[in-house]
């Protein structure tokens, strides 16, 4: 057997140590549940809503669809591409990956069975969202499973590319900071600054977007860019008329961006696995810096300030534990990022002369709320990665304290609150500008955030004081992340259950939907503090 093929086993393995005594069965099961969703379930729940839509809005259905789609596809490939280079953080803290370095190995086996490894649980992503994608396409032309397989595919290809080249970045960036001190300051400022010009990216195509299309010199260079390849396949295999350059023969087009989708990637695959010794490294790098203890700056005078006294202490020191560790900086800039983004493809893609008549206000409110929602799960799930519970020690520390372990459990909470506050507050700032907001909705995205980042953050806290995973296990917090999005959707599910029956016809549709939304807000804070309070009991009860 090759070697890049038992790291692809290992990659597995360690992905799920856990139902390793049916791991198999485990396998089948995931798969065989989002398959379900992808290709029948997903489909149909989306498309109850987005019928709708499409029947109040006809004539510009079709247009609005298909900027939607463009414009997601360009943002993803940006977003899956910086993923690994903030990921490289959280390898500077634990430690590199364990590796199988019993026999001889080259580093291109590893990183080509780590890169195929993780691939098979990331098309679970795909699975997870495709539906959305399928159901706006689907009010178009009614689809065949064959286009579902093209659209699946497609999304597919273009996650592994986008995922490979961020890949390549991060390590030939990790392999430069290994050599020297200055060479590892520089790879940190570097990527600080590669958020900022990923930020600045969106907010350009957020305000070009249209230019670039209506110009076809620029249209021709939109061929270099990777999302294009696929959103273009796709869109095809709809209607020919759709894709961004009908001027040019059907068939050469389309072949070109087959060709283009599938050629270059694995061309750079192969050429990274081949010299992957020039930008691979087998040792890692890992941060050992010497924290001197020196004056508190204002940040932490102004957390002692509006801290109540008896946590002032506790808080002040977990914000410093917390702000010591860098990738957790650029998590917290990454994540305002990817929120940023959603909210601009949201109002992107709905932000429409033709629609100015179409129940504004409601529209307004409707965007706002969806990105409450949505940018409330991915601060929930980003943030849940983090171990805030170090190691048992810790734990029996504050158990032999006056004040117990919830001291360490509140505490943490306290933070999360104040570092969701501070987003929350650069959030509706940026909005209101970008979405020219009334004081009424800046105020309803501001609570309606709040709520859903804290009651979501909750969830995952609790899960970890439940079954704590301690810095050692730190690599596994991914399963943190799965569980509360497994909780989002079985609370999205019951609120469909309670509002349907209920709903009567004449509803405005987007009403209606954040009447659902915040049904499934009330649900999943039920949820939340079910869990936070069983979590406290466990983690009490720890030996």
């Amino acid at each position: 057997m090759s070697l890049w093929k038992k790291i692809v086993k290992h990659e597995i393995r360690l992905k799920t140590y856990r139902y390793r005594k049916n791991r198999a069965l485990f396998m089948v099961v995931i798969y065989a549940i989002f398959l379900y969703w992808g290709f029948y379930l997903g489909p149909s729940t989306f498309d109850i809503i987005i019928s709708n839509i499409a029947q109040d809005i006809p004539s510009e259905y079709v247009s609005i669809s298909v900027k939607f789609i463009e414009y997601f596809f360009t943002s993803f490939f940006l977003i899956i591409l910086i993923y690994p280079l903030y990921n490289l953080y959280r390898k500077a803290e634990i430690g590199h990956s364990e590796m199988l370095l019993a026999s001889p190995i080259k580093p291109g086996d590893i990183f080509l069975g780590e890169f195929l490894g993780k691939l098979i649980f990331y098309f679970l992503l795909i699975l997870g969202f495709g539906p959305v994608i399928i159901s706006l396409l689907n009010q178009i032309q009614t689809l065949n499973f064959f286009q579902y397989i093209v659209i699946y595919l497609s999304l597919f290809m273009l996650l592994a590319f986008s995922f490979l080249i961020g890949l390549i970045l991060a390590n030939l960036l990790e392999n430069k900071m290994t050599k020297s001190t200055v060479a590892k300051d520089l790879g940190k400022t570097f990527l600080l600054l590669l958020s900022i010009i990923v930020i600045a990216l969106f907010y350009m195509l957020r305000f070009f977007f249209d230019i670039i299309l209506s110009n076809p010199v620029y249209r021709m260079w939109l061929m270099l860019y990777p999302s294009f390849w696929y959103s273009n396949v796709i869109l095809f295999g709809i209607d020919p008329s759709l894709n961004l350059f009908n001027a040019l023969s059907n068939y050469v087009f389309v072949i070109a961006n087959i060709s283009l989708g599938i050629i270059i990637p694995f061309l750079i695959l192969y050429l990274s696995y081949k010299k992957a010794d020039t930008f691979y490294t087998l040792e890692g790098y890992t941060e050992n810096e010497v924290f001197i203890n020196k004056k508190e700056g204002r940040f932490y005078k102004l957390i002692r300030k509006i801290t109540p006294q008896k946590w002032r202490g506790l808080i002040t020191t977990q914000f410093k534990q917390f702000l010591r560790k860098k990738e957790n900086l650029f998590k917290i800039i990454y994540i305002g990022a990817l929120i940023s983004v959603i909210g601009v493809i949201i109002i992107f893609s709905l932000e429409n002369p033709t629609l100015a008549g179409y129940d504004i206000l409601n529209l307004k409110l409707l965007v706002v709320i969806i990105v409450s929602w949505v940018g409330g799960l991915l601060f929930g799930v980003l943030m849940g990665l983090h171990i805030f519970i170090d190691s048992k020690q810790i734990v029996f520390q504050y158990k032999s304290t006056p004040r117990g372990v919830k001291a360490l459990v509140y505490s943490y909470i306290y933070e999360v609150f104040y570092l969701i506050l501070i987003l929350n507050i650069l959030l509706t700032f940026i909005f209101t500008l970008l979405f020219h907001l009334e004081i009424i909705y800046s105020l309803i995205f501001f609570i309606t955030f709040m709520v859903y980042c804290f009651v979501i953050q909750l969830q995952a806290i609790g899960v970890q004081c439940f079954n704590p995973l301690f810095e050692e296990r730190g690599k596994h917090a991914y399963l943190i992340s799965y569980f509360v999005i497994l909780l989002q959707v079985v609370s999205f599910f019951l609120a469909l259950i309670i509002f349907i029956p209920f709903a009567p016809e004449t509803m405005n549709n987007s009403l209606g939907l954040m009447y659902i939304l915040l049904i499934n807000l009330a649900i999943t804070s039920g949820f939340s503090f079910l869990i936070i309070l069983l979590g406290l009991r466990k983690i009490q009860k720890l030996e």
